[in-house]
């Protein structure tokens, strides 16, 4: 409830929604800092002129002796100057964030370079530009990457500086309790953020004691609004862990009044240490706390590609599918796939289905070899299983028997890469932890596949491993381990 009426508040102000679920900004820049996005919004666009030059300059010396520089590349120096500078803005890329890490400051200008390359590419072709090399943009794009994150990196490590010393900073209110320590000695300690706390409001007393040779202490009692008035405040800070809602709406009417900046922040945004964001249903707001990827843009790619590789891969691989089928045949009486109901996303139950590498009635055969499972936890293995065909052991060694699952992947029920869907009678065993590798959709091969000696790995360190590469997931993670899927299979480790 609490946390449902911060956000009806903070949509009923000017109805903005917040650009993140625990800060409410009003873009309040002083000239001095205006001046400064304009500076290196213009110094940026300069520098990816210097690109554009350079590429030719490349493209025409070491790439192509043919190349000619025609009025064609003028005209798209001026699309690129025209786009570049709404992008840099728009995004805003030229904003000093005083707690950004590098990494996410490169991932950032990646995005924005790959936006403004195929915004040039669309204008080659809308334009008709027939004289500039498809070849000239994808070396330019990396060049203005390059050159632009050298600059954004030194100008950032320059900032982080000057602000460490003293110089450009924010003069800050914190109104606090005991659960506030570690978020003020964060303030405190990192002194390139550029915050300095001019005053905390708290009846703590371990606040009181802790900062009062740092900083005023004053009691909750001393109205913040005559503080904003009187004093030089650029943004107040509000840690509590128990949220008073008359106290917080009157804290953020005051400051959207003389608008200063306000942050909120508290405890039970941390209990899960999971992500979240900010959702809506109907017009309320919601805090949505997530235990999976939450990259929409990167599963969209993720199962794009897994439709597509195995339609074609089912088409491709007929061929071989009608000699392993033969083969089984062959081999043993019964017939060529196996299916069994497995758990997948959430616990859905669907049918998998596999090249048969047992015996018949191989599944009634399995309570007389329980004593001979070779697995810890709920999951049963035996590694010399007698009731394996001889070309069941050829299929498992190459993980060939699990080709059929494209047909899983085809129909929505599994992945190429994921935690692999468990039986419903293991799941009853679950710890209750374990349950969260049942948050993804389950895959034909994982982490623990692609390891050496993985059947001698215990239950619960497999467990681990699948809600690692859930809490890690990307789209390059997928594809190292679709690598070292191929190794395996070639090297015929398979189980």
């Amino acid at each position: 409830m609490h946390l449902t009426f911060i956000f009806l508040l903070f949509r009923k102000m000017n109805q903005r929604t917040l650009p993140n679920f625990f800060v409410m900004e009003k873009r309040l820049l002083g000239n001095r800092e205006d001046s400064i996005y304009y500076l290196t919004t213009i110094i940026e666009i300069f520098l990816s002129v210097v690109a554009f030059y350079l590429a030719i300059y490349i493209r025409s010396t070491f790439v192509a002796d043919t190349f000619i520089y025609t009025r064609e590349y003028q005209m798209l120096l001026l699309i690129l100057i025209t786009t570049w500078f709404f992008l840099l803005r728009t995004k805003n890329f030229e904003k000093q964030h005083r707690t950004k890490s590098y990494s996410a400051i490169f991932l950032e200008y990646s995005k924005g370079i790959a936006l403004g390359a195929a915004v040039l590419i669309v204008a080659i072709f809308g334009f008709k530009l027939t004289t500039i090399s498809r070849g000239f943009i994808f070396l330019f794009a990396p060049l203005n990457l390059l050159l632009l994150f050298v600059f954004r990196l030194a100008f950032y490590k320059g900032l982080k500086y000057y602000r460490s010393i003293g110089r450009n900073q924010k003069q800050v209110v914190v109104i606090g309790d005991d659960s506030s320590v570690n978020a003020i000695d964060d303030i405190l300690r990192n002194k390139d953020w550029g915050l300095h706390i001019v005053k905390i409001i708290s009846n703590s007393k371990r606040i009181a004691s802790r900062y009062k040779d740092l900083c005023q202490v004053v009691p909750e009692k001393e109205q913040l609004h005559k503080m904003l008035e009187l004093d030089v405040i650029d943004e107040v800070f509000y840690f509590k862990n128990t949220i008073d809602q008359q106290e917080l709406g009157e804290t953020i009417y005051s400051c959207e009044e003389v608008g200063v900046v306000f942050h909120i922040c508290s405890e039970c945004w941390n209990m899960t240490g999971r992500k979240y964001h900010l959702s809506y249903f109907g017009e309320i707001p919601y805090f949505t706390f997530i235990n999976m990827p939450s990259d929409q843009f990167s599963l969209m790619v993720k199962e794009v590609i897994d439709y597509t590789a195995a339609f074609f891969m089912l088409i491709f691989l007929s061929p071989l599918f009608l000699l392993l089928t033969l083969l089984i045949k062959l081999d043993s009486p019964g017939p060529v796939f196996f299916t069994q109901i497995r758990s997948g996303l959430r616990g859905r139950k669907f049918r998998i289905y596999k090249f048969r590498t047992m015996i018949q009635d191989a599944e009634g055969l399995r309570e007389k070899l329980l004593r001979q499972n070779e697995m810890d936890g709920p999951v049963f293995k035996i590694r010399e299983d007698p009731r394996i065909t001889l070309i069941g052991r050829f299929l498992r060694r190459t993980s060939l028997d699990e080709l059929p699952q494209l047909i899983n992947i085809l129909k929505g029920q599994m992945s190429f890469i994921g935690p692999r869907p468990p039986l419903p009678e293991e799941v009853e065993q679950y710890e209750r932890w374990h349950l969260r590798r049942l948050s993804m959709k389950p895959g034909i091969t994982c982490i623990w596949q692609t390891m050496k000696n993985r059947n001698d790995i215990f239950f619960n360190k497999w467990m681990k491993l699948d809600l690692e590469y859930i809490d890690s997931w990307s789209l390059k993670l997928d594809f190292l381990l679709f690598l070292k899927t191929i190794r395996v299979i070639m090297s015929g480790t398979g189980r």
